[in-house]
């Protein structure tokens, strides 16, 4: 009650969002550090007496695993590159792990100046995404130095773990050759090599998830205050990976009590009792996002983000999504195909023998609990303005649900007779590398070229790189994170206004020895021509030289220096003295005006 109260009703939201700002680097530095010591307390004794084995004998039970992991990782990394896939959501997150990695804030940084040699940042704004993923690209900085690339580097590594994870949730079925054919079907995706070569939290999220999974199961196995623990805090942890995370924690919650059941007694450690004090940055994030509406990122014509109007439109994109196999979309057809039937053959068993459902297996009772929250989320989904599945930005949502029609490939292929269960498994196999290999490494080469406002600012990033490293102000037409990123000041349009005087007084101190400005030219017929994008346009005192210009699809981007900023007419000299002279004001000297 008293988390309750203090995470939703206490506060308002800019009260929730200041509190965020300055102290949630520290709670989810002391949930993380608290969930790994208990990992390590709750670990079986048994399910690593494997390490003993030999190096031979683990190739024997587990050399296929590691080759098709080894294999679905490279060719994840050699299809994709690393860029942001979600612009500028990824920019967002990585400019957030810069605060925290830097001065232990949990800010987006948006303006910012090298002062005394040194990049400091002056403006910073709560961002509505959790901190979890951040924090942990924000360790990376601290622990090999600050690089934009370590954002890549880390989704890019968790593949592996997460296809290891999977397989070790898929054991809990009972049957290897099921878990491994599972684990190439989850695998062999589209979606999960995007998101693996990008720098989103989507990656973390499905880690979290399967990991929060496997210890559900692994509680009830054998219910107890550290598996209790470890269990508890990785659900923490996941609802502060992505926001809609937090729903998970009802059936962890259900997963508690059905071990109280089985085991016939009240398990409360002390970690399950602190739980809701764990939970109140995911509540105070929940009130700052309520109450600020402005990142709620609606369209002109919208005053909420949920609404019936909305359903029909997105299940029809969530049919295509799935099962679409032009090769165009992040989808896994083989996935989608195998999955829904396995689920359905599944739930048409659940209906006959639900009454039975309390004394099921611990990975049955627990996909069916994580199942179910899935498929609401995805429900609410289909209810939200921007629920469309195959858009790429949204697909990203879906690696959840991926994971649980996985799951439920493995529980299909368990219920095979064992004279044919590994024949059927090497088929499911087959069939998801090669619908992996027909549509989604298209699918994959298509959304390396499609992307095109990263091809521009990776273009833009490389051509400054071969400048001379001398103080430099960006004027931008996108966003100016991905500057801010590499230290470097930067204004986008949108703010520029009333900045010009400033500039002007700094090239003339020799702040900056050189301002570079980024322009949009569109076309104005088949002709050939091109004319400046209004939304681009600067004041007529401001003197540009063109450096160099490209063409990226059906516009020029062109690269201009500032030769000269003229005076403001409206505050020369002249005409500060007659305002001062209307208004009995002393004129102040021109510096200080400066």
């Amino acid at each position: 009650m008293a988390a309750v109260g203090y995470g939703f009703l206490t506060h308002s939201a800019a009260a929730a969002g200041t509190y965020l700002e300055d102290y949630g680097y520290y709670g989810v530095m002391v949930t993380a550090m608290l969930w790994l010591v208990m990992l390590w307390r709750s670990r079986s004794p048994a399910g690593l007496a494997f390490l003993g084995d030999g190096w031979r004998e683990i190739w024997r039970r587990y050399g296929v695993l590691f080759v098709w992991i080894i294999l679905l990782s490279l060719v994840a990394g050699l299809s994709g590159r690393y860029s942001n896939k979600v612009l500028y959501d990824e920019a967002v997150l990585q400019s957030t792990a810069f605060d925290m990695h830097f001065f232990r804030n949990a800010g987006t940084v948006i303006r910012g100046y090298e002062v005394e040699g040194v990049f400091t940042p002056f403006t910073a704004y709560l961002d509505k995404r959790p901190f979890f993923y951040p924090f942990m690209v924000s360790l990376t900085h601290d622990l090999t130095g600050y690089r934009t690339v370590n954002a890549f580097v880390f989704n890019n590594l968790l593949l592996p773990a997460v296809l290891l994870l999977f397989y070790w949730v898929g054991l809990g079925f009972g049957r290897r050759e099921a878990a491994l054919a599972g684990t190439v079907c989850f695998g062999a995706s589209a979606l999960l090599a995007q998101n693996a070569m990008g720098a989103g939290m989507d990656m973390l999220n499905v880690a979290m998830f399967l990991l929060t999974f496997g210890l559900a199961a692994h509680y009830l196995r054998a219910p107890g205050e550290r598996r209790l623990s470890a269990l508890i805090l990785s659900c923490v942890l996941l609802a502060q990976t992505r926001y809609e995370s937090a729903l998970y924690v009802l059936p962890v919650a259900l997963v508690i009590l059905e071990g109280w059941r089985r085991s016939r007694r009240i398990i409360l450690p002390w970690v399950a009792v602190a739980a809701p004090l764990f939970l109140i940055p995911v509540a105070l994030h929940q009130t700052y996002l309520s109450g600020t509406p402005l990142l709620w990122e609606l369209r002109d014509d919208m005053n909420s983000r949920f609404g019936f109007e909305h359903l029909i439109n997105n299940l029809q994109h969530a049919y295509a999504f799935f099962f679409d196999v032009s090769g165009t979309l992040l989808n896994a057809v083989g996935l989608s195909v195998m999955g829904f039937a396995a689920f359905g053959w599944a739930l048409w068993v659940l209906a006959r023998s639900w009454r039975r459902l309390g004394h099921a297996q611990p990975s049955v009772l627990v996909t069916f609990l994580f199942g179910f929250t899935t498929i609401a989320n995805l429900g609410l989904l289909m209810f939200y303005f921007w629920g469309e599945l195959d858009d790429p930005i949204v697909s990203r949502l879906v690696l959840p649900f991926h994971a649980i029609l996985g799951l439920a490939i493995v529980w299909a292929l368990a219920q095979f007779n064992p004279a044919i269960r590994l024949r059927v498994a090497h088929w499911v196999t087959l069939v998801a590398v090669v619908t992996y290999l027909a549509f989604g490494l298209r699918a994959t080469a298509l959304f390396n070229d499609i992307n095109q406002l990263a091809d521009e600012i990776t273009w833009e990033e490389n051509w400054v790189d071969q400048r001379a490293p001398v103080p430099r102000m960006i004027i931008t037409n996108k966003s100016a994170l991905p500057w801010l990123l590499r230290k470097e000041p930067a204004l986008s349009f949108d703010v520029l206004p009333g900045r010009l005087e400033g500039i002007r007084f700094h090239m003339m101190a020799g702040t900056f020895r050189e301002v570079l400005v980024f322009q949009y030219y569109r076309p104005t017929g088949p002709q050939g021509d091109f004319v400046l994008d209004p939304a681009n346009m600067l004041e007529d005192r401001v003197v540009l030289e063109p450096l160099i210009e490209r063409r990226f699809g059906g516009r020029l981007l062109r690269i201009s220096r500032v030769v000269e900023i003229g005076e403001n007419p409206e505050r020369s000299p002249v005409a500060l003295e007659a305002e001062a002279a209307a208004g009995g004001e002393t004129l102040v000297d021109q510096h200080q005006i400066n």
